[in-house]
Parts: structure tokens; C-alpha cells; sequence
């Protein structure tokens, strides 16, 4: 998909996906969901499972306001777990802004898609559990909205907070190495960074802030934990929106991020 090209079982797989998304929401009007079909990147409509596709539909068919945040929290598939979708007009550093929230407001992050819309909506679908306690309540997730809106509203240090709250918490692991590559074949229209790093509060912020930092845009990104260890994949484009392909930015961004990751 990323290289443009889409063969002819993946795009039978698309149609049968598409299909079965319109069969999930007959009660909404056949306008509203053609609209939604056409906004969203097939990499969405391939891998959100249908029925939570249908249930995001209200938070993403509705055009947004320009600080506007949404979110839909739901129990995740394994125990302790929660699915966290967002729902926000794009910007420049906006999952760096969120991975920041979650930390703040105590969420820790086990995986995460990103997909942007055509027309710049950002839809983030993180898979979270607390970081103290297996049961999320009301008022920890009207929390993480608060600070997100402070934080996109420029009322709100995230980079202080969490450098402050990090104080609190074991250093990482030092037996887990920092990894960066940068690879611009994987993709015809984005470099793609591969990162991994041991674990830590925070550690999807540091990335991700650095990223901003470096204005390069986040159109999709993978992120896993397994144990210590993080692995995250960023498809990112440029402030022109061109692959990263001069010799010297690629330098810069694998010691800015080996830096960050290791300092702490």
C-alpha cells in the first residue's frame, strides 16, 4: 500500500472490508458514509477491525473544530487493557502531545496505529493500560483530556512534567541497546524509522518530540512494547512533504534520537 501499488488480493480484501463497514453502519445516511469511506487511508480500513471502525464512525464523521479533541475509550482485548481512540485536527508534534498526556495522566502505551484523513484529521488508536492499577475510571481519562487540551492550547509544558515525573520511577534497563535506522526504500513515499529502545515513562514522547523538533510529519506509526524493550516504526515525511533523504538530516536524526533515548 505504501509503495501505490495495490494488488489484486488486497484489493479484493479492501472491497470486502469496505463492504462489510457499510453493512455495519446501514443506520447512518448513505452520504455520511461514502464521505467517511473516502477520507480514510485503506492502511485504517484494512486493519481496524469492522466493528470498531463502526463505532468510531460518530467521532470522526463529524467535521472538527480546530483545538477540538475527541476520544472514545473502550476495554481492551486482553485483561487490564483499553483501546483509547483520538480523534484531532492534525498538527505539527501531535502524537508527541499525546504520547505526552498519556504519561502524565499515568496511561502507558502498548501499541499504537496513527492514520491521518485526507482532509488532515488525525485518528490514533493506542492500546493502554494503567500504570498502577488494572481498572481505568472516569476521571482518569477526563484527566488525560485535560491535559491534552492544555497541552495543544500551548498551556502546558509536557517536556518539563514528564522530565519531572520521570524522577519518580526506576531508570531503565541499561542491558537493552538504542537502536536507529533509517530507511528510505521501504516506501515510495516515506522514510521510514525503525527505533528501538529499552522501555521507559515517557519513551514515546522522547521520539516522537524529536521528531517535531525536526519537523518531520508522522503520517503512520507502529508501536509495540515487548517487556523492556520498545519497537517503533514512524512513516514521516519532511515540512515539504518529501522523504528524508539527504545524507546529513539522516545523520542528525539518528544522533538527536540516540541521544534523547540514552540521557534520559
Amino acid at each position: 500500500l505504501e509503495r501505490g501499488a495495490v494488488g489484486p488480493d488486497t484489493s479484493e480484501r479492501l472491497a470486502e472490508r469496505t463492504r462489510a463497514i457499510r453493512k455495519g453502519l446501514d443506520a447512518e445516511t448513505v452520504t455520511d458514509v461514502e464521505r467517511f469511506l473516502a477520507r480514510m487511508p485503506h492502511t485504517y480500513l484494512l486493519t481496524v477491525p469492522v466493528e470498531r471502525i463502526v463505532r468510531q464512525f460518530p467521532l470522526i464523521a463529524a467535521p472538527l473544530a480546530a483545538r477540538e479533541v475527541r476520544t472514545l475509550a473502550e476495554r481492551g482485548e486482553r485483561p487490564g487493557t483499553y483501546s483509547l481512540t483520538i480523534v484531532a485536527t492534525d498538527r505539527a508534534g501531535l502524537l508527541s502531545l499525546i504520547a505526552g498526556a498519556l504519561s502524565l495522566a499515568g496511561l502507558s502505551i502498548l501499541t499504537a496505529q496513527v492514520f491521518t484523513t485526507e482532509d488532515g484529521a488525525a485518528v490514533d488508536v493506542f492500546e493502554v493500560e494503567g500504570a498502577f492499577e488494572s481498572d481505568v475510571g472516569d476521571d482518569r481519562w477526563r484527566e488525560f483530556r485535560g491535559i491534552l487540551r492544555r497541552a495543544i492550547e500551548g498551556r502546558l509544558s509536557l517536556a518539563y512534567r514528564v522530565g519531572e515525573k520521570r524522577k519518580y520511577y526506576p531508570p531503565p534497563r541499561d542491558d537493552v541497546p538504542v537502536r536507529v535506522s533509517v530507511d528510505n526504500d521501504a516506501s515510495d513515499f516515506f522514510t521510514v524509522i525503525e527505533v528501538g529502545a529499552p522501555d521507559r515513562i515517557g519513551v514515546l514522547f522522547d521520539i516522537t518530540r524529536t521528531l517535531a523538533e525536526l519537523q518531520l510529519d508522522v503520517h503512520l506509526a507502529k508501536v509495540a512494547t515487548y517487556g523492556p524493550r520498545v519497537v517503533d516504526a514512524f512513516y514521516v515525511r519532511d515540512e515539504l512533504g518529501r522523504k528524508v533523504d539527504d545524507e546529513e538530516r539522516i545523520r542528525e536524526l539518528e544522533r538527536a534520537l540516540r541521544a534523547r533515548l540514552s540521557g534520559g
